[in-house]
C-alpha cells in the first residue's frame, strides 16, 4: 500500500464521522490478507453500489483502471489474481475516499496527485 494512503488511514481511523468507511476499509484490508473469493465479491459489490462513482473517477485519475462495471457475469471471467488486485484497489479507493470525507484532504484528485509526488 502506497505511504500516503497508510499515513492518511493512521490519521482519520479513529474520526467518528467516517466510521462506516473504516470499517469497510477494514473489512477490505482483511480480506487482501486471508483472501476468500465469495467474501471478496460480496465486499466489492457492496463497496461498488456505494461508492462506485468515487471509485470509477480515481480508477481513471491514477491507474486508467476501470473496476466498476455493469455485468452480472464479471467475476465469472476474472481469475483470483484479478480479484484479489480489486480488493487492494478499492480499498485504497475507500482510504483516498475516506481522507477526503474526513477533511484531511480537499479532494480526490489531490490525493491521487499527492500519492504520485506531484504535490
Amino acid at each position: 500500500m502506497n505511504e500516503v494512503l497508510v499515513e492518511l488511514f493512521q490519521r482519520f481511523r479513529h474520526l467518528r464521522n467516517v466510521q462506516t468507511i473504516v470499517e469497510e476499509i477494514i473489512v477490505l484490508d482483511d480480506l487482501s490478507r486471508d483472501y476468500n473469493e465469495d467474501d471478496a465479491i460480496i465486499a466489492i459489490d457492496h463497496c461498488v453500489d456505494k461508492y462506485g462513482r468515487e471509485i470509477s473517477l480515481i480508477g481513471s485519475l491514477y491507474k486508467s483502471k476501470v473496476v466498476v462495471e455493469d455485468d452480472p457475469k464479471l467475476y465469472e471471467r476474472k481469475d483470483d489474481e484479478e480479484i484479489h488486485g480489486d480488493v487492494e484497489f478499492i480499498r485504497d479507493c475507500l482510504i483516498i475516499i475516506g481522507a477526503v470525507r474526513s477533511g484531511l484532504r480537499p479532494s480526490l484528485d489531490y490525493v491521487v496527485r499527492e500519492m504520485r509526488g506531484e504535490i
